[in-house]
């Protein structure tokens, strides 16, 4: 067209020096073609050629003195300089100097009715067109270029009034110097700005603004507006189908709306109202007002579909009504029929980040990040899908994960730390108890949890203060105040209490139960031992399968009496519950070994004591028949001591860890285990890792930041090229440089072969696809495929729906997910991988930190290079392993199963799988949008493994590994400790390097070993080395099995040795190790009663005392003497100790009643004599006296002898 009206100018021109006067026409090439009257006709003719000319077409060209031309009713055309050619075509078209224009005023053109071209070489071309300075054009009806030098106007009543300025298009303005506005009333005001597309506007006389597209709007310094009805002010930025920012702030996305200050809201509705805050995904919002009162997310982060930062400014009442509990009601007050939000400091009240679809942070400082995790308090943290972080300086770790008090820390599916400082970690741990319920909450309790409420003015609160619970280990419960529950199961169900190993149970406050299903039923019991029961107060249960069932107040035996003691002191009488190995009812018992003699009442006694008193014992004989008068002993001991978990964090400064310096002394990358003076363990979770702000880096090096849309230069202009300012792209590929890159409704595409496919689809940069419904592309290469869906970096993959990536390479292939750090990967539905090669494999899995994995569905992986095998696993620290990375393999064959799936599977198979309830997403029924609703689904059994600490590994089944280079191989197994190793089934292993390797063992201490099935090893050094044995305190060795038969100090033959009470059927209990001299007293012994009870000294001496009284010997005479035991009785006849001369069987001792009488046998044999008197009987011989004997052969009577048949009387 510019070329044909210069043509006709031209023609004209040289037509009114050479034809002046002649008709002409303009012909299709803008040539004047001489025209004459038909001779025969009326009519007009060519003169070459003799084509017939409408009249309307001729036209007739008079010659002036100035060499100017004029045409038509009151046109006017002069020159100030002879020679300038000024031209006017049009009635009253007028091409003339105005004096008030600089410049000689030559060469001015003016066509068409009323067209002015009075500046100098101005053209006004159409009808009331108006160029009436230097250089000025307008055309187009009623176009105006009349105020300022070199602008330029083009379009029906287009008006272009700055300097240099340039409009284009019907009713399009350029007021402002160097303005440019291009469309149907496309409007630049500001100097140097842009408008571009119909009725797209620059308001405001602020320069540098740029607005393009269908009704976009731009104001204030350096404002961008890009796309229909997008709008910025305030040197903001807005691209996209209705985008508006305001405020220094940057809006991306369809309806994306970005107010506070600084802040930047990337994707379809997308909302950014804090100031410094940055919401991406979409209908991500981040809430806030730039004042000292109603502000709520001040420099904070949300990312995700639906993700929240900070709290709505104003609610209706049934917005209201919907809230979560009483704490999110809290920040509200009654406002007309509504509510709004109660002031807020805006500088103590700042730095939330929500990163997930439905993700809420509402606090200072707080960060919840996965599908619907909220963290509602300041500091608080959620991570997870439906984790929830409610109460100040909590945290919350995994999917559905809740701490719901202050400086709570819940950590695994389903992990619930309820009370103030409580510490729940493992799959459906449960610590604390909520602190106030309403009436429904209450009547939906089990009887269980009821106990612990009392009704107050229509609520219900805790009867007593519960605080500092810790419950570690798969569906554990920490319930009472201060109390520990550590192991698969385990339950706390009091204040204080102690709860270790898998299914172990305190009931009492402080009781103490260690070991798999170990119970403390009563107050200050202890159980220690697989399935050992300390069932009355004080009792202690010391072995696997011991039974502690005696209460106090039992009387001891009196060795002395053979009956119960009559002495009612603490000697005598217990005062608490008895301590048992074994169980006298299943004939359970043990030998306590290494027991140092006893020197108190109260000690325990050893059998080197029964030995010294009976040294001195005595025996009695009958007729040589043994008669026992002694008993035998078991020893048994009291456990005194209150188990400790060693170990305290201590700050390198020399400060005092507390509540008001926990954030001075723990980091975003520390995971600090303290314990106190009373035992308690206090697990202090890490907080979310930190990262650079997703603003991007001007150097890519973390230095100077800069929006994502600052990279967008000023589009540059030149009056004679028309170009646009400030807008440059270095490239030589011819991809979307015919600006089609844009082919969907209302899309956007900047950059070398960028492609913007989908309705209200924003591409940036060489090579971005924005290929979903609303999506957001930025960078080289970067491709968001999925609706919602929004990738920034180069070569970034956002594939699933409302998936968001973000960093080089990064990828997001499932709904919802959420990958964000070079190379990061987020595989499946709601997983979220966080830090460089970052990878999360499964659905609902979190990996954080670089080159963290977690392949397990709701798997968390948090640490570098930690690693998350197994469903529902939890690795926390720096190269942490929770599950068997064999198991990878098994979870990629069966991802996951339907329940026909699995109905289909044989049944060997079925054996490796569990039931579980996942989320799912579908379209409402409306069609308007999605929801999620449960499905029922298996998964491989290998699962709830949690592992917390650099390079720790829980392995097996719902094994838990605590401590750095920690091991928890055995399935249900718990490690506790750097170095510590639980290999055994339902084993546990607590200090460092302790070593738990037993099925259903315990070791508990430094180098504690409880190496065979049933074991347990309590204190540094110890060592349980046989089957059911038990060592107790540092350095003791267990090393007796069942089947010894205890020392018999009685006479004879044991006849009751193969009892349980001369036999042990348990491994012993040793408190020392004999081998390396190690003994122990074991003392505060009540006296024993029961044959298995322990003897203590004071039964030891009332024993002695017995013994001390010796025998009485009484004769025929009424007389006794007494003689003590280990003294000498001698019992003599008068004759010579000379066995030659002493005749045998004729004294017998008879036992009568316990008397002994001599008698003497009726008939006395193989005596050699026997003398009576002065009488003496020999052989044959009699003799009395001196002078009668009597023999054989004759009798003898002084001098009469009798011999024979003859009688002899001697003379004397």
């Amino acid at each position: 067209m510019r070329k044909k009206i210069l043509i006709m100018m031209i023609s004209i021109c040289a037509a009114n020096v050479l034809c002046a006067g002649a008709l002409y026409k303009v012909g299709a090439d803008g040539t004047l073609i001489e025209v004459e009257k038909d001779p025969y006709s009326s009519d007009y003719r060519t003169k070459k050629g003799h084509y017939s000319v409408d009249k309307s077409e001729i036209l007739v060209l008079s010659r002036f003195d100035d060499i100017g031309i004029a045409f038509g009713d009151g046109a006017y055309a002069d020159d100030r300089k002879p020679g300038g050619g000024g031209i006017a075509i049009g009635v009253r078209a007028r091409a003339k100097r105005d004096p008030s224009v600089s410049g000689p005023g030559e060469g001015n053109i003016a066509i068409g009715n009323d067209a002015q071209a009075t500046g100098h070489m101005a053209i006004a071309l159409g009808s009331n067109s108006k160029a009436e300075q230097q250089h000025s054009i307008a055309i187009g009806f009623g176009a105006d270029s009349s105020e300022k030098d070199h602008s330029v106007a083009v379009g029906q009543n287009s008006k272009a009034t700055g300097l240099e300025s340039s409009a284009f298009g019907s009713f399009a303005k350029a007021l402002g110097e160097h303005s440019v506005g291009i469309g149907y009333r496309a409007t630049a005001k500001g100097r140097s700005s842009i408008a571009l597309g119909n009725n797209a506007k620059i308001i405001g006389d602020e320069q540098g603004s740029t607005a393009i597209g269908w009704g976009a709007e731009a104001s204030g310094y350096y404002s961008n507006a890009i796309g229909r009805e997008a709008n910025a002010s305030g040197q903001s930025n807005a691209i996209g189908f209705g985008a508006q920012s305001l405020n220094q702030s940057s809006a991306i996305g369809e309806a994306a709306y970005s107010k506070g200050r600084y802040s930047s809201a990337i994707g379809h509705q997308a909302r950014s109202y804090a100031n410094n805050s940055v919401a991406i995904g979409s209908n991500a919002v981040t809430y806030g007002r730039d004042k000292n009162t109603y502000t709520s997310a001040y420099s904070s982060i949300s990312i995700g579909e639906f993700a929240r930062a900070g709290l709505s400014e104003k609610l209706t009442q049934s917005e209201y009504d919907e809230l979560d509990g009483r704490l999110q009601k809290n920040y509200y007050v009654k406002d007309g029929n509504g509510y709004k939000l109660k002031p807020f400091d805006i500088e103590s009240n700042r730095g939330n980040i929500a990163i997930g679809t439905y993700s809420l942070a509402t606090s200072i400082r707080s960060v919840a990040i996965g599908i619907g995790a909220e963290s509602m308090s300041s500091n608080a943290v959620s991570l997870g899908y439906g984790s929830k972080a409610l109460w100040n300086d909590s945290t919350a770790l995994g999917s559905k994960a809740k701490a719901m008090a202050n400086y709570s820390t819940a950590v695994g599916y389903g992990a619930l730390a309820r009370s103030e400082r409580s510490v729940s970690v493992g799959y459906e741990a449960k610590a604390g108890l909520e602190e106030e319920l309403d009436e429904s909450r209450y009547n939906s309790l089990a009887d269980t949890y009821k106990q612990y409420y009392k009704k107050d003015n229509g609520k219900y609160k805790l009867k007593n203060s519960n605080q500092n619970n810790i419950a570690i280990g798969y569906n554990s419960e920490s319930l009472g105040s201060s109390s520990l529950a550590l192991g698969y199961g385990s339950m706390a169900a009091k204040d204080h209490a102690i709860s270790l190993g898998t299914k172990s149970n305190t009931q009492g406050s402080y009781g103490i139960s260690v070991g798999h299903e170990a119970k403390a039923l009563n107050d200050n019991s202890i159980a220690l031992g697989y399935q050992a029961s300390a069932q009355k107060d004080n009792s202690v249960a010391l072995g696997g399968k011991s039974v502690a069932s005696t209460g106090s107040k039992v009387i001891g035996l009196d060795f002395a009496t053979n009956g119960p003691s009559d002495k009612t002191d603490h000697i005598w009488r217990s005062t608490a519950g008895a301590v048992s190995v074994g169980d006298e009812t299943k004939k359970i018992t043990r030998q306590i070994t290494n027991v140092a003699a006893g020197t108190k009442d109260t000690d325990a006694v050893n059998v080197a004591q029964i030995k010294s008193l009976t040294n001195q014992g005595f025996h009695t004989q009958a007729d040589y028949n043994a008669t026992d008068i002694t008993k035998g002993n078991d020893v048994s001991h009291k456990l005194g001591g209150i188990i400790k978990v060693g170990g305290n964090f201590k700050p390198s400064d020399g400060g005092v860890l507390s509540n008001a310096n926990m954030d001075t002394y723990l980091s975003g990358k520390n995971l600090a285990t303290s314990i106190d003076d009373y035992g308690n363990i206090n697990l202090l979770m890490a907080k979310t890792p930190k990262f650079d702000d997703i603003n991007i880096s001007k150097d890519g090096k973390g230095g100077d930041y800069t929006n994502l849309t600052e990279w967008i230069k000023s589009i540059e202009n030149s009056s004679q090229a028309n170009n646009i300012k400030y807008f440059s792209v270095n490239s030589k590929e011819t991809g979307n440089a015919d600006n089609k890159g844009a082919t969907g409704k209302d899309a956007i595409a900047i950059g070398p072969k960028a492609e913007a496919n989908s309705t209200n689809s924003i591409a940036m940069g060489l090579g971005a696809r924005s290929r979903g419904l609303r999506t957001v592309a930025i960078g080289a290469f970067s491709n968001a495929e999925g609706n919602l869906s929004t990738a920034i970096g180069y070569n970034a993959h956002s594939e699933g729906y409302t998936s968001v990536a973000l960093g080089n390479i990064s990828k997001a292939k499932g709904i919802d997910a959420v990958a964000i750090g070079n190379h990061a990967s987020a595989e499946k539905r709601g997983s979220m991988a966080l830090g460089a090669k970052s990878g999360a494999s499964n659905m609902g899995s979190i990996a954080v930190g670089p080159l963290a994995q977690s392949y397990g569905y709701g798997s968390i992986a948090v640490g570098t290079g930690s690693n998350a095998f197994s469903h529902n696993s939890v690795a926390i620290g720096s190269a942490s392993q929770a599950g068997d990375r064999d198991s990878v393999n098994l979870t990629k064959k069966y991802y996951m199963l339907s329940v026909q799936e699995y109905n289909n599977l044989p049944q060997n198979e079925k054996d490796l799988f569990q039931k579980e309830t996942i989320l799912r997403v579908r379209p409402k029924p409306n069609g308007n949008g999605y929801e999620y609703y449960d499905e029922d689904v298996y998964f491989v059994k290998n699962r709830h493994q949690t592992a917390v600490g650099q390079q720790s590994w829980a392995k097996g089944y719902e094994s838990t590994a605590l401590g750095a280079n920690s091991e928890a191989f055995g399935h249900y197994s718990l490690s506790t400790g750097a170095f510590s190793h639980s290999d055994g089934e339902y084993s546990s292993a607590i200090g460092y390097e302790s070593n738990a390797s037993g099925n259903f063992s315990t070791a508990i201490g430094s180098h504690a070993v409880a190496k065979e099935q049933n074991s347990i090893a309590l204190g540094a050094g110890s060592q349980a080395n046989i089957n059911n044995s038990v060592a107790l305190g540092s350095d003791s060795v267990a090393n007796t099995k069942a089947g010894i038969e205890g020392k018999y100090f009685g006479v004879g033959e044991n006849d009751k040795k193969g009892t349980a009470t001369w036999t042990s059927t348990r491994g012993a209990v040793s408190v020392g190790d004999k081998d390396n001299n190690i003994t122990r007293q074991i003392t505060n012994v009540a006296a024993g009663y029961a044959d298995t009870d322990a003897v203590n000294v004071a039964q030891l001496k009332s024993l002695k005392s017995f013994a001390d009284k010796g025998l009485y010997f009484q004769g025929d005479d009424n007389k006794s003497i007494n003689k003590q035991l280990g003294s000498t009785l001698s019992i003599t006849g008068g004759a010579e100790a000379n066995n030659s001369k002493l005749a045998q069987g004729n004294i017998a001792v008879l036992n009568k009643d316990g008397n002994l009488t001599i008698a003497l046998a009726k008939n006395l044999t193989d005596l050699e004599s026997v003398t009576v008197g002065n009488t003496i009987i020999k052989d044959n011989n009699i003799s009395v006296g001196k002078n009668i004997s009597i023999t054989d052969k004759e009798i003898k009577n002084g001098n009469v002898t009798i011999a024979s048949n003859s009688i002899n009387i001697a003379d004397k």
